[in-house]
């Protein structure tokens, strides 16, 4: 029987653990955290998408939406403390426990450049800091795993490192931090594992800026396609 440790609950790493799983492997996901989910569950993409929710509601009350519907409002205020509060709620079924009333489930767990400068005057500020890869104190070093310059794990095209045995997906490899990619890459990366194919074609990763109205694209643009010669 094949054993695969997985580091990190993220939405790649849980993944990869139960396709591994159901494809015969004996499976284990290691988490530093206290909860399963990874930021995308835990600070990223479920609670901003619930702030956005609630936002969305605000501004259809506060704005002409309900009055355009015949819908009669008044004292419409935003309480950011409770929304925040509900944020942290929408979290907590997603990491807590679960309830079944038929069949059973055995879970065992182990603690463990250039451009025109412009200036433009706004009301509110909103820093966006970005991400980092966690990669510190895994040991790469001491095994002879070098980042690249940006810090991430070097890999081949069946994800495996200079170690043929030690793999890497998500955030910590090259390509787009997103959710949605590291469950893809989690799932073929398991699949390789196997003995199976390995393919993934990174044009067709959507990419979404949540504006209003929100903004979605996928695959290259026309000055990249211009620069390939087509």
């Amino acid at each position: 029987m094949l054993m695969l440790t997985v580091i990190g609950s993220c939405p790649g790493g849980y993944v990869a653990a139960i396709k591994a799983a159901q494809l015969g492997f004996m499976a284990v996901c290691v988490e530093k955290n206290e909860t399963l989910g990874g930021t995308c569950l835990k600070v990223g993409c479920i609670p901003s998408k619930a702030l956005l929710n609630n936002s969305h509601y605000y501004h259809m009350a506060h704005g002409k939406d309900f009055t355009s519907r015949r819908i009669e409002m008044s004292e419409v205020r935003l309480n950011l403390e409770k929304m925040m509060e509900q944020k942290s709620n929408a979290v907590k079924p997603l990491t807590g426990d679960t309830k079944k009333s038929d069949g059973k489930i055995d879970v065992s767990i182990e603690a463990a450049s250039g451009g025109k400068a412009e200036v433009v005057t706004c009301d509110v500020l909103l820093v966006c800091i970005g991400r980092r890869r966690f990669t510190k104190n895994l040991g790469l070093e001491e095994l002879g795993i070098e980042l690249d310059p940006r810090g991430r794990i070097p890999v081949n095209t069946r994800f495996q490192t200079k170690i043929p045995n030690i793999y890497a997906i998500g955030d910590v490899a090259a390509g787009p931090m997103l959710a949605h990619k590291a469950v893809d890459e989690g799932i073929i990366c398991v699949e390789g594992m196997a003995g199976g194919a390995v393919h993934i074609d990174y044009n067709c990763v959507p990419s979404v800026i949540y504006t209003h109205p929100e903004v979605a694209w996928v695959g290259k643009s026309e000055e990249q396609l211009k620069e390939e010669g087509y």
